[in-house]
């Protein structure tokens, strides 16, 4: 293998190394951000919504998943409804952990209308 040929496929590996980096690095900032920005949009706390998200089982790494919804041009209560499975799956999750606590409470009417908002729009084919 040349001189050239060896620089070429370092530079081609270091370029691709440093793409997928920003990517990752991209994704999960902007998954946290658009969390905030839904949590805010729900009157929840940010940290509680990530966890429940995180406690929730969404189909990928959660700061990704939430990068995606916004990727995709969500409204913050368009992704709030679609992730209401997930927020009251982890809102079980940590209920069933801790017990009954104030945040956890204030949280569960809240995620009670996504999920109905979630099921009627199923009902018209909607979501």
């Amino acid at each position: 293998m040349s001189i050239g040929a060896m620089i070429l496929s370092v530079w081609v590996g270091a370029m691709i190394g440093f793409l997928m980096w920003r990517w990752v690095a991209g994704g999960f900032h902007k998954g946290r951000r658009y969390g905030n920005r839904i949590a805010a949009h729900l009157g929840m706390e940010k940290n509680l919504f990530h966890t429940l998200v995180e406690h929730g089982g969404v189909p990928a790494y959660p700061l990704m998943y939430l990068s995606s919804l916004h990727q995709a041009g969500l409204s913050e209560h368009d992704a709030a409804v679609i992730l209401a499975p997930a927020l009251r799956n982890g809102l079980l999750d940590l209920d069933a952990r801790f017990g009954a606590q104030k945040q956890l409470e204030e949280a569960k009417p809240v995620i009670a209308k996504l999920l109905q908002e979630l099921e009627s729009r199923q009902e018209r084919g909607a979501a």
